[in-house]
């Protein structure tokens, strides 16, 4: 293979070939001229030598002199040579439009499509989730064991994890919701999420404007308050810095915004909230531990493992289940990595829209493979014509390679 390279790339002589091969023409042309006066071979070469002087040295610092004149011209020539190639190139693919366009436009959609599938794969599989130390964060669920189904939680169950569990640093409810907001435009529906107090400070993030929640804003009876997400602040509260003194009535009830998030922050597992509420522990329903509803995002503990976290929640499940038989009998505990509980939805999807873009590809690269087959069969007297006029099989070769660069990079 390398060989075959060489043979396509211009050769070039070294400076020190080129000086060895003048001096000794030099000396060849002396020991000629010595002969030619009567002198025999043998001492016409030696004093041809003798004339000149001291050949490895002269040959040595000649080298030296022309080697940046040398590469000089190597590098132009090259240069000559591909503007030469490149230009020939297009003007061949000038004069077959219909080959060039459908070939274009194989590769533009091939590659596009890879393109826009690889950036999909990236932004769901691969990029990390964007909160420090996202490795340690879990959603943590509910395991119906006969059935090996997960369901969320109940609030009882979550203060019971919260207190008796030890492999987590932090654990806090969440759940989705819809609110009515009224604004000076009228009522609209927009999607909301309840968390509890220590909600943010898990995930690692906090407003960019105001404060969190704090444990007051729980109990009942207190002020209500909410955070508000960056696009609601500036499409629906104009982006006005006094917005912490903004009051919301949200399901009738009138409702303090203490927050902003920053215009990063991002929470896929309960959807785009735009708004966020303190879970209100006064509803009744909450306090049944038939009532799942509850989901938990937990931070382990830094050293705790996804399995000891999973079998911390189970011990106590298990506790719950001698102390709770008619509600608990028969349920365990499952963690699953946040990242994954994020991306697991759509992953199927992602590696199996990858997965078409790939044979999409398979085949646009075979289609080109044949274009360009049917166009050698029909250029074999043009290239019959250029080996007679001189032009080495290397030569013709380094052309087609130039041709399908140009190609493919017109088609990228």
């Amino acid at each position: 293979m390398i060989r075959w390279l060489r043979r396509i790339v211009p050769r070039w002589v070294s400076p020190e070939t080129e000086v060895r091969d003048e001096i000794a023409a030099h000396l060849e042309m002396r020991a000629e001229e010595l002969i030619q006066r009567g002198q025999p071979a043998s001492l016409a070469r030696a004093q041809a030598e003798r004339e000149f002087g001291n050949v490895p040295e002269a040959i040595a610092e000649l080298s030296r002199i022309d080697r940046p004149v040398h590469r000089s011209l190597r590098l132009g020539a090259i240069g000559d040579d591909l503007r030469t190639d490149l230009r020939l190139g297009l003007r061949m693919l000038l004069r077959a439009p219909g080959f060039t366009l459908s070939a274009l436009a194989t590769l533009g959609l091939a590659i596009g499509g890879n393109t826009a599938a690889f950036s999909l794969f990236n932004e769901v599989l691969l990029r990390r989730l964007p909160y420090p130390e996202a490795d340690r964060l879990v959603i943590a669920w509910e395991e119906i064991t006969s059935r090996g189904r997960i369901s969320e939680a109940s609030w009882p169950d979550f203060l019971d994890w919260r207190a008796q569990s030890h492999s987590f640093s932090a654990l806090e409810a969440f759940n989705p919701t819809n609110a009515t907001v009224s604004l000076g435009t009228g009522a609209r529906m927009v999607q909301g999420a309840w968390v509890t107090g220590g909600f943010f400070s898990a995930l690692g993030q906090g407003p960019a404007i105001g404060r969190g929640f704090r444990p007051e804003d729980e109990v009942p009876g207190g002020p209500q308050v909410a955070i508000v997400s960056h696009q609601f602040w500036q499409d629906q509260l104009g982006g006005s810095p006094g917005v912490l003194d903004s009051v919301l009535t949200v399901n009738g009830q009138p409702v303090q915004v203490v927050g902003v998030l920053p215009a990063s922050f991002r929470f896929t597992a309960v959807g785009a909230p735009v708004l966020w509420l303190p879970f209100n522990p006064s509803d009744p329903s909450r306090h049944q531990r038939i009532n799942h509803q509850v989901r938990v995002l937990g931070r382990l503990r830094p050293g705790t493992t996804l399995a000891e976290g999973t079998r911390d929640l189970a011990a106590v499940m298990g506790r719950l289940a001698s102390d709770y038989p008619e509600t608990n009998q028969g349920r365990s505990a499952r963690l699953v990595p946040l990242a994954d509980e994020v991306t697991g939805p759509a992953r199927p999807v992602v590696l199996a829209l990858l997965f078409a873009m790939v044979l999409v590809l398979a085949v646009a690269v075979a289609n080109i493979a044949a274009l360009l087959s049917a166009r050698a069969v029909a250029r074999s007297e043009e290239m019959q014509v250029r080996a007679a006029l001189g032009a080495t099989r290397a030569r013709l070769v380094r052309q087609l390679l130039v041709e399908s660069l140009v190609l493919s990079a017109l088609g990228g």
